[in-house]
């Protein structure tokens, strides 16, 4: 890259140029840094000589009077402004098209002195023969494919996808094998990162794409999705791109973020391997129910409470209860019936359980390059692992959340019919006098 990227500092700032070429058009990338900010623009060939030349002509006198330039070119619009202020003069140019407006603002490099020497820099640059060798394999197109839906399928989907079967029996889908020699482009570039390590709070995605920004300097156009868990897809523009963030130590709140290769199997657990510990999301919960005491018996009702996300005890939010039972996620219910006043509700119970899978020994070998690929180990894990026994081809390090036993509080007595009578302490639901009907749901009366 050091053929197709060039420096300079002026004031204190520094501003690198970076050239890309595709099959017929070059353009470059310029990038404006400072202390607290970084500011993007792409332009076009002959955008950076109108650029040149307007440097050259914003040099010619040292004036402090405000002139400007404008220039159009393909729904774009381009404005060059020479400013000025108490700490000297300075060149301003605002970009305007249908995805927004960008901002380069481009200091003298002493008092007075112009913007020559970096005009002819500049010009230098793009005017060399040199250009960037692009290492990627080249495209591939299928004449018999439409554009309309080749715009429709999912980019993740490889280009040989759609020509696959699906047969479904007994509630078993099975998509038939196709030649998948020409794998994914965006996959192949694409890392997967965890955040959850030893954190109390798992950050959100707005979070996490500041923090690239200001982490990676180098690294743009990077695509970020949440993914289950505290798992985030970094899909970058090239594989070159991904390798180097992937060789590089990153942390996030003091603590290290872990990247690895994205793989078929990534985010799924082994089905041969036995969770103990499963968090819920009790949708809907009526907000005068909303209370430690109804999630205690939800929990207890889904296999035993565990504990209670602070969030849910605080009221961030009234989407959902996140609640952590004793279940290994199977054989959760699909939802929990309280009664309470005469009125009936029908809580949903969703269950964060990760998918499963299993391997068959004709591809055991091939999944289990894919894994090897990752240079650090994703260990994120929502549910807690009791015993270990994975393939041996396949390395798999489940994280798990550290929680507190806590003994369901209330006083508890069986009675007959099977039904179990919680009396409430008063700290919690005064007004309330609890029964739960065991396999069916929650009996709340007043």
């Amino acid at each position: 890259m050091g053929e197709n990227r060039i420096y300079f500092n002026a004031g204190f700032k520094s501003f690198d140029i970076t050239r890309w070429q595709c099959s017929r058009s070059v353009w470059f990338e310029w990038v404006e840094r400072s202390r607290k900010m970084m500011h993007r623009s792409t332009m076009s060939s002959k955008c950076m000589d109108w650029i040149c030349f307007t440097l050259k002509e914003a040099s010619h006198d040292k004036g402090k009077n405000l002139r400007k330039w404008k220039f159009t070119e393909q729904g774009t619009e381009h404005f060059f402004s020479r400013k000025h202020y108490s700490y000297g003069r300075f060149m301003s140019l605002v970009s305007l098209n249908r995805g927004g407006r960008d901002v380069l603002i481009i200091p003298e490099i002493a008092l007075n002195a112009g913007w020559k020497e970096i005009a002819f820099k500049i010009e230098r640059f793009i005017k060399s023969s040199k250009s960037i060798t692009l290492n990627d394999p080249p495209r591939f197109t299928e004449v018999n494919y439409p554009y309309s839906s080749a715009v429709q399928e999912s980019k993740w989907h490889t280009k040989t996808l759609h020509k696959a079967d699906g047969t479904s029996r007994k509630g078993d889908i099975t998509i038939s094998k196709v030649d998948e020699g020409q794998e994914n482009e965006l996959l192949k570039r694409s890392l997967v990162g965890s955040f959850g390590l030893g954190l109390k709070e798992s950050p959100t995605l707005s979070e996490v794409r500041k923090w690239s920004v200001s982490a990676w300097k180098k690294a743009f156009g990077v695509n970020i999705y949440e993914m289950n868990g505290e798992m985030f897809l970094f899909e970058f523009p090239n594989r070159f791109m991904a390798e180097t963030i992937l060789q590089g130590q990153w942390l996030w709140n003091n603590q290290k973020v872990q990247f690895k290769w994205w793989s078929r199997t990534v985010g799924c657990i082994p089905n041969s391997s036995k969770v103990t510990k499963t968090w819920i999301k009790a949708v809907g919960v009526p907000l005068y129910l909303w209370s430690q005491k109804t999630f205690r018996e939800i929990g207890e009702f889904c296999g035993g409470w565990v504990a209670t996300e602070e969030e849910s005890e605080l009221k961030n939010h009234l989407k959902w209860a996140r609640i952590l039972v004793e279940n290994d996620g199977r054989s959760l219910p699909r939802e929990v019936v309280i009664t309470q006043g005469g009125i009936t509700y029908y809580i949903p119970i969703w269950p964060e359980s990760k998918a499963r899978f299993e391997i068959s020994p004709e591809v055991e070998e091939e999944v289990a390059g894919e894994e090897d690929a990752g240079l650090f180990p994703v260990n994120v894990m929502t549910q807690q692992i009791k015993e270990k026994s994975f393939c041996k081809k396949v390395q798999v390090s489940p994280f798990s959340r550290d929680s507190v036993d806590i003994t369901h509080m209330g006083e508890k007595c069986l009675a007959a019919g099977g039904q179990i009578r919680v009396h409430a302490h008063e700290e919690h639901m005064p007004f309330l006098s609890d029964e739960i009907n065991v396999g069916q749901g929650l009996m709340l009366g007043q």
